[in-house]
């Protein structure tokens, strides 16, 4: 019993000493090494987003100019242009207009809709007349187009075709005449 006693006594005191003495700069080195792990990561981390984020940008900005320049083929088109003016189209004229429709068609687009500044809707091959712009557009279309000279609008929207609802991703932009100072058409362009 006695033994038991010194045993509990200064012996129990100096192992919890010795093992305190030897865990505690293990604890210190422990902790300083995962601080020093958790920062190396985190930077790497953040180095691979800011990386995947500057690709990401770069890519949709040269999709964004894919855009205009798409939209930019509509605008300089002859036919496009000519359905502008004061006049009526002659028959050929409203078929010209619906083959420039699908003429820049590229990867990016499934279809093209153009309503000129008279009423007339060109797409897939049919001109319809009378139409109005506000029946087809959403609210949100028709919002973007209203204080936008013409800068082509990127957004998720449904619109009415031929009585049916389409929701996508479009493409929306105010045509003007080059020459002639007349009411703008609307170009709209479903994006796949």
């Amino acid at each position: 019993m006695k033994n038991s006693k010194q045993f509990y006594g200064i012996r129990k005191k100096l192992v919890v000493f010795t093992i305190l003495a030897a865990i505690l700069p293990l604890g210190i080195m422990g902790g300083v090494l995962a601080g020093s792990i958790n920062r190396n990561v985190t930077e790497l981390n953040l180095e691979n987003y800011s990386h995947s984020n500057s690709k990401m940008i770069g890519n949709y900005q040269m999709m964004e100019q894919g855009f205009d320049e798409l939209t930019r083929s509509y605008i300089t088109n002859s036919y496009i242009q000519k359905s502008l003016e004061r006049k009526e189209l002659l028959p050929q004229d409203k078929a010209y207009v619906n083959r420039s429709l699908w003429y820049p068609n590229n990867q990016y687009t499934e279809y093209g809709i153009f309503i000129d500044n008279k009423g007339n809707e060109y797409f897939s091959n049919k001109v319809i007349e009378n139409v109005n712009p506000e029946d087809i557009l959403s609210e949100e279309l028709s919002e973007a187009l209203k204080d936008n000279y013409s800068l082509t609008k990127i957004m998720y929207s449904t619109i009415n075709r031929n009585g049916q609802e389409d929701s996508g991703i479009f493409l929306v932009r105010n045509i003007r005449h080059m020459e002639q100072n007349v009411s703008p058409g609307v170009l709209i362009v479903k994006l796949n």
